[in-house]
């Protein structure tokens, strides 16, 4: 749905705010997301900003709300929680949790890889 609008046609790496990125998409994706009924929250006492590509970031994000929703089946409250908390001297880790159920443990050690799916072909 949305994919086409952060194409990464970036070059240059700039220092971006990870709070304002994922409030720039929940904003996008803000109907989809009432649509479905999810809550979607920030955790982080810090506004972290790191060096990277913006709409990589952004696409990635995205990426994680929609495979969450689509992931919910039949939850009365479905959650999605960002945390963003210091990692060792020069990293950021993003932790991202909610309530649909998990990623299959055959999966799990492949879930990084390019064009890995847990949907149907037909979907």
């Amino acid at each position: 749905i949305f994919r086409t609008l952060f194409k990464n046609n970036e070059n240059e790496k700039n220092h971006v705010s990870l709070r304002e990125i994922l409030n720039k998409v929940i904003g996008i994706a803000f109907e989809t997301i009432e649509k479905h009924q999810v809550n979607t929250r920030i955790i982080s006492k810090t506004d972290y900003r790191v060096i990277a590509h913006e709409n990589g970031l952004m696409r990635v994000f995205l990426n994680l709300i929609i495979n969450s929703i689509e992931a919910f089946k039949t939850q009365k409250v479905k959650n999605i929680i960002f945390s963003f908390s210091k990692f060792g001297k020069n990293y950021i880790k993003v932790k991202v949790k909610d309530n649909a159920g998990g990623v299959d443990e055959d999966i799990l050690d492949k879930i990084f890889q390019p064009y890995i799916t847990t949907k149907h072909p037909s979907q």
